[in-house]
């Protein structure tokens, strides 16, 4: 199963699109060279920043398979008999993400995957996906996670 949300049309790309705005006019701008700092420095700094966001989940049995719809060609791959819990955790303020995934796998961390494209009731149903595969999943008790059930 698939859990990406709407990757077109999100806060995440619409920051991207007036980045590339941005990027285009002051390219083709004749004025002083901090327009020229701004197009090369930080517009390439925020679509990392903008990448980090574009995560999507999708589930086999036996495997959750973590994708970025910026990236195409980055796939991390778990076995889900190799994870020993998923952790739904908040994200700060200035992400237009609702959510990070964090995989646990014995005393080994993976980074925490956003994904800016997913609503609530997209990371309802992983959970709910991931929770009837018998993977543990704890939530954060906070913020728009808080939401978010358990299935019993």
């Amino acid at each position: 199963m698939t859990y990406s949300g709407n990757k077109l049309f999100n806060p995440n790309n619409i920051v991207l699109a007036v980045l590339i705005l941005l990027y285009g006019a002051g390219f083709f701008s004749t004025h002083g060279s901090d327009i020229k700092f701004f197009c090369f420095v930080i517009i390439p700094l925020f679509f990392l920043i903008t990448t980090s966001e574009a995560f999507y989940f999708e589930t086999t049995p036996d495997e959750l398979i973590i994708k970025n719809y910026l990236i195409p060609f980055l796939n991390i791959t778990y076995n889900l008999s190799e994870i020993s819990e998923v952790k739904l955790l908040n994200t700060g303020y200035r992400s237009t993400s609702k959510a990070r995934l964090k995989v646990i796998r014995g005393n080994k961390g993976s980074i925490g995957f956003r994904g800016a494209s997913l609503g609530i009731q997209d990371w309802q149903d992983l959970v709910t996906d991931l929770s009837i595969k018998k993977v543990v999943v704890t939530l954060s008790d906070s913020g728009p996670v808080a939401e978010i059930g358990l299935p019993e």
